[in-house]
């Protein structure tokens, strides 16, 4: 199984390849949640030898409602990446809708776009669960910040890892490995739901009193 890690900068990526990885998705402005790169960079990233490139394409950071205007630049961006010699691009959303046309850019055979199309909807179709969680975390963090980061944690990173070592063991499919994405989103904000609902009834809503609760 290949491993890919997101890197915000060329130094990032040298980092990365020194450290023994061989894949890494290029992005920029990470308060924004990744947007694409500048040309510079991925330039410089493709000169590093035995790593192979993906460069996101999101033109800026916020919704993935884009206009056409911002799907033409897109288009483009695509287009010049892999001028640069990028392996690969990474979308938001707006992929699922125009999935076929996107993966066509990359590659002409329909069974490499299929693969693809099946990933963009598994991954992209729910990566709102992505945001919800995010921001369940956020909530949490307002004075309870340890217990947040280790839900987080074990949802984003060990349950992965045990849906790699016994459900994706069992059936090793790039489908089901990609589930295990937004099952871990599912999970980890229920979870996040369950602690903030305990929270509030035995340490916050206590601090109030009725008045300015309703006030809230």
């Amino acid at each position: 199984m290949t491993t890919e890690l997101c890197a915000y900068s060329v130094e990032a990526c040298e980092a990365a390849r020194r450290a023994g990885v061989t894949r890494v998705e290029l992005c920029a402005s990470p308060y924004e949640g990744g947007t694409t790169p500048s040309a510079a960079a991925i330039r410089m990233a493709r000169r590093i030898e035995g790593l192979q490139l993906s460069v996101m394409i999101r033109p800026r950071g916020g919704d993935f409602l884009y206009d056409d205007a911002e799907f033409r630049q897109m288009l483009e961006e695509v287009r010049f990446a892999r001028e640069c010699g990028a392996d690969g691009v990474v979308f938001g959303v707006l992929s699922c809708v125009f999935g076929t046309q996107l993966l066509g850019l990359y590659s002409p055979d329909p069974a490499v776009i299929q693969v693809g199309l099946n990933r963009m909807y598994i991954v992209c179709g729910p990566y709102f669960l992505c945001g919800i969680m995010d921001v369940m975390t956020g909530v949490l963090r307002v004075g309870y910040s340890l217990l947040p980061m280790i839900v987080s944690l074990m949802g984003a990173c060990v349950f992965r890892i045990f849906w790699v070592m016994t459900i994706f063991a069992a059936n090793r499919t790039m489908d089901c490995l990609m589930i295990s994405y937004p099952v871990s989103w599912a999970l980890t904000f229920l979870v996040l739901v369950v602690i903030f609902a305990v929270l509030w009834k035995k340490k916050i809503r206590p601090r109030y009193t009725p008045e300015e609760l309703a006030a809230r």
